[in-house]
This record gives C-alpha cells, sequence and structure tokens, in this order.
C-alpha cells in the first residue's frame, strides 16, 4: 500500500471521529473561527495539543502512560507557565529519551528539578491535582526543610532528566527495606513518582492495589508533626469511590501488599 493510500485509509477512519469533535464542539461554543484556527494556525493547534496531552488524550502505552515526546511538550509549556527558566539549550541536551522499557508498569519519566526539594515537590504535586478530577492531601504532609527531605545519600541538583522507573516493584517490602537493600541511592525515586502522576493520569486512575498498585515515594524522608523524626514516607492513593488522589504518608517500616516501592532502572 502507498503511503498516500495509508494516509487516505487512516483519515477514513477518523472522519467519524472528527465529525463528533465538531458536534460536541458546537455544543460547548466552538464556531467557525475555532476550527478556522485549528486548521490554520499551528501555534494555536499546539496549544490545544498540549492542553489535551496534559489530560491523557494521546496514543497512550499500555493504556496509561503518556510517550516520552509527548511529556517534553506538556513541560515545555509548564516551564513557560509557571517561569521555572529552564533554556531551549537545557531542554536540547536532553537529547533522545531512551527506550521505552518492558512491563506493564515501567515507564519513562521526565524528572524535573527545581531549585529546591521542596518547590520541586509542591509544583509536581500541583500539577498531578491539575490533571485528575479530585485530591486529597494530608495536612501533615508538610514540605518546608523540616519536614521533608531526600533519603541520605541521594545526589540533587537542579535540571532536566531522562529517568526509566519500575512502578509495580516490591509489593511486599517497606519503603526502609528497599532503601537498605539498594546500593545507590540514587536509584530510589522521589519527584518522580509526582511527575508521572501529572503525566499519567490514566495511570493513577487506574490504581487498584492489585493489578496497579498504589505507591510509595522512598526517596523522600518526612518528619510528620507529633511523631519521631524523618520515620516516614509520602504515598499516593486512588479513591476509586470519590475520584480522588490522595497524598498520605505511612511509618517507612510499614508493608502492605497493595503498595508498591518504585525504583529507577539504571
Amino acid at each position: 500500500m502507498s503511503d498516500m493510500a495509508r494516509l487516505s485509509e487512516e483519515f477514513g477512519k477518523d472522519h467519524g471521529l472528527i465529525h463528533e469533535a465538531v458536534v460536541t464542539g458546537r455544543k460547548v461554543g466552538a464556531k467557525k473561527a475555532f476550527w478556522s484556527g485549528l486548521a490554520h494556525d499551528e501555534s494555536f493547534f499546539k496549544k490545544v495539543l498540549r492542553l489535551a496531552e496534559e489530560h491523557g488524550y494521546v496514543d497512550l502505552i499500555n493504556g496509561i502512560f503518556v510517550p516520552a515526546e509527548a511529556q517534553l511538550e506538556i513541560v515545555k509549556q509548564r516551564n513557560t507557565e509557571r517561569n521555572w527558566g529552564f533554556t531551549d539549550q537545557e531542554f536540547a541536551s536532553l537529547g533522545e529519551s531512551p527506550v521505552w522499557p518492558d512491563g506493564k508498569l515501567s515507564a519513562i519519566v521526565l524528572v524535573v528539578e527545581l531549585d529546591t526539594i521542596q518547590q520541586t515537590f509542591e509544583e509536581a504535586w500541583r500539577f498531578a491535582k491539575e490533571v485528575l478530577p479530585d485530591s486529597w492531601r494530608w495536612d501533615k504532609v508538610l514540605s518546608d526543610g523540616e519536614h521533608l527531605r531526600l533519603y541520605p545519600g541521594i545526589e540533587r541538583k537542579r535540571g532536566l532528566s531522562w529517568r526509566v522507573i519500575d512502578l509495580g516493584v516490591n509489593q511486599l517490602k517497606s519503603s526502609n527495606q528497599v532503601c537498605q537493600a539498594i546500593e545507590d541511592a540514587n536509584l530510589l525515586p522521589h519527584s518522580a513518582v509526582l511527575w508521572a502522576a501529572s503525566y499519567f493520569p490514566k495511570w493513577v486512575q487506574a490504581m487498584d492495589g492489585k493489578d496497579i498498585p498504589y505507591v510509595n515515594m522512598p526517596g523522600y524522608q518526612l518528619t510528620v508533626p507529633g511523631y519521631q523524626p524523618w520515620t516516614d514516607v509520602p504515598y499516593l492513593h486512588w479513591y476509586r469511590d470519590n475520584r480522588q488522589v490522595d497524598m498520605n504518608a505511612r511509618y517507612a517500616d510499614n508493608i502492605h501488599a497493595y503498595w508498591a516501592v518504585p525504583v529507577f532502572r539504571e
């Protein structure tokens, strides 16, 4: 089949969906000027596409993960929106993303590290909340320097990096067990888990504690007011009934089959 014939066939498959989009658009007030903008203004089309990507409306890997190239566009948009200050040269220096890993719950994540641990934590959580239907955060999960730090031995600096993360491993191990067994503390994810939630809303909403476990963030240590210092770890949980992502904390020694302890691949 020629390239032209293949394109014609693919357009034919999409024609009905495009018609539905026009009908839905008219219902919410999208008129000729809007469709003309999509048809003729590439910059406008890119903005609409980035908004769609942030809400998970792209071709997904394993039905839950946004491809690396889409993550890059999302981060560029957020960089502009939030004045993070990353330059075109810094984005270019990222280079090609790694090959997408094997495994249902293995993914590539574009990790953004901002000026401080605390700023990075709050910005990542901000965008995770933004792309999900609802959210809740325990008011004792605090991010100032007295309550949030990285696990000892983790090296951190401002920048952008591609990382390969396994989001479904170590379900019958505590965060402390994983941290103590691993030779390189830099394989312990911290903000990457929150950035993953902000890129992959379908992943979060698929969490059931079984096939797709809830996740700890082993690269962080928390001090919960009123409890022993640096003995807790933050985690993400999805409440299906409320359609709500929760950020809570638990003792780093706790073991629960419904929770994974993610790690980076070397």
